[in-house]
């Protein structure tokens, strides 16, 4: 029987509502490691994210692709990798790891890949999801994946921002704090990633409760930017020098 290791598969800790997703832990479970405390225990997140991300630039010199690099929490890295060695070398290589790579882009696709641009703004759509790869590092999984703009735009002329978060917040997903953004391709010499302040930097909790996050839960259709996700989200700016 194979079991699933998707990013949504739901377990029975916790569920969300109908037609929402949520974090498979059940190696935790199975382990006996979750959370110990139990007000955390039993509070949004549930499994963690940090990212990081290149914007590659067209030969006009807009934003024309944000290359993402994910990289999952030891608990759902340990889960999701578990038995993936089928050639037996004892390692766990970027082949086996493709299609689970594959598998939790299909997933996030709907959820515009926990990543929203702004211009002036106004939300740019991104995806589908273009070249992705994965690896095994230091006990975490590393997911790399593009994301094409529906339309490229210019930082020099127009004010750009970007996030990555959950909106439900069962996933928190947080920046790199040091070299995790970049340009790349024909971005204006001046122009570099800025990351905005972040909403918990003064000392609140970095946790809801399930019942209240389950209260304020939304879908894919809905405003991200008024749901529960958006509150600890932290914006980017692309700061090109001349731009608004």
């Amino acid at each position: 029987m194979t079991r699933d290791r998707g990013i949504w598969q739901t377990t029975g800790v916790s569920p969300m509502p109908q037609g929402r997703h949520s974090l498979s832990i059940r190696a935790a479970a199975t382990a006996g490691i979750l959370l110990a405390a139990p007000d955390v225990a039993s509070a949004h997140p549930h499994a963690y994210v940090v990212y990081g991300a290149t914007l590659r630039f067209d030969n006009a010199q807009r934003i024309a692709a944000i290359e993402m690099l994910w990289l999952f929490d030891e608990m759902y890295s340990a889960y999701a990798s578990d038995g993936l060695d089928t050639n037996g070398d004892g390692r766990i290589d970027p082949e086996e790891l493709a299609p689970l790579a594959a598998e939790n882009l299909a997933q996030l696709a709907e959820w515009s890949y926990f990543t929203y641009l702004k211009s002036d703004g106004r939300r740019i759509p991104l995806g589908p999801a273009g070249a992705h790869a994965s690896r095994l590092e230091q006990g975490r999984i590393e997911m790399r994946f593009t994301l094409p703009l529906a339309e490229p735009v210019d930082p020099r002329g127009t004010r750009v921002t970007f996030s990555s978060f959950d909106p439900t917040f069962y996933i928190d997903v947080t920046p790199l704090e040091r070299d995790g953004f970049a340009t790349a391709g024909a971005a204006p010499p001046d122009c570099r990633a800025v990351p905005g302040p972040d909403p918990a930097a003064g000392g609140g909790p970095r946790y809801v409760p399930d019942a209240t996050a389950r209260q304020l839960d939304i879908g894919p259709e809905d405003d991200v930017d008024a749901s529960i996700g958006a509150r600890f989200a932290r914006w980017i700016a692309v700061d090109c020098g001349s731009s608004r």
